[in-house]
């Protein structure tokens, strides 16, 4: 099974037709070409999958992302400030190389020692 990374959060909503500003720490403008699902944080520990309608790119650190069945503001407002996460997979082809979360997954080794897998990079 797929681990899953966190890529960010929703923000905000824009405009009037269901589009969401997703703020995310990719390292590069993305418009998350052919991702077709994203995995929004629901309480504690639920990752909900949610199917992509369209993203494009805003900036280097924003997307205005377009959920299926997602057709209004006053739908949108459910979805922040919410965690969006992506499996482990599509985040390798999403993330910039110079990034400093494209370390995530690897594991850090001291000499002899493995200090374990890098899980979050502040």
């Amino acid at each position: 099974m797929s681990q899953n990374i966190k890529i960010g959060k929703f923000v905000a909503s824009h405009g009037l037709k269901g589009e969401l500003i997703l703020v995310h720490h990719l390292g590069k403008r993305s418009d998350l070409k052919d991702l077709a699902v994203l995995f929004v944080k629901e309480g504690k520990d639920n990752l909900l999958p949610y199917f992509i309608e369209s993203v494009s790119a805003r900036s280097a650190t924003e997307s205005l992302v377009k959920l299926e069945k997602v057709d209004s503001k006053e739908a949108t407002e459910r979805f922040y400030p919410k965690e969006v996460w992506i499996p482990e997979e599509e985040f390798q082809k999403h993330v910039a190389e110079a990034s400093s979360t494209s370390l995530l997954g690897f594991r850090l080794i001291d000499g002899d020692n493995d200090l374990g897998e890098i899980i979050e990079v502040l």
